[in-house]
């Protein structure tokens, strides 16, 4: 992910406020900072999926961020598909059919984790197939 950058988190940003629009209004007008944010946090998660008492204390964290900000378990679906839209669009060679399914679950573990400590509550997995609503 640091590889791409602020481009495919521009992409990413983009794509979540095209499938989620109420979400604009939470960033300042500038989001370079929040680009780079964006790209260091999924580094860092990245880089500790080793450690999962470090990867979960801090997608929980992450969570709890959210929820305070209005994200609700239905809009993790959008958050996934915007991050696999920044991929596709900015991966050179793209992923392979291996690495998107490894992609995907690992957005869905950090979703799931970030959603009430891990309990579903009505949330849904990413998957190539789901549509936002």
């Amino acid at each position: 992910m640091a590889a791409l950058g602020p481009v495919a988190a521009r992409t990413f940003y983009q794509t979540l406020f095209d499938l989620r629009p109420q979400y604009r209004q939470l960033f300042e007008e500038d989001m370079e900072g929040q680009y780079v944010k964006f790209v260091s946090t999924m580094g860092f998660l990245v880089d500790h999926l080793h450690d999962p008492a470090v990867f979960e204390h801090e997608a929980r964290k992450l969570g709890s961020r959210h929820k305070e900000y209005g994200v609700v378990p239905i809009d993790y679906a959008s958050g996934g598909l915007a991050l696999m839209r920044a991929f596709d669009q900015h991966l050179v060679p793209p992923l392979t059919k291996r690495e998107r399914v490894a992609w995907v679950h690992l957005y869905d573990e950090v979703a799931l984790l970030m959603i009430d400590d891990g309990v579903p509550s009505g949330a849904e997995r990413v998957s190539e197939n789901q549509q936002p609503e």
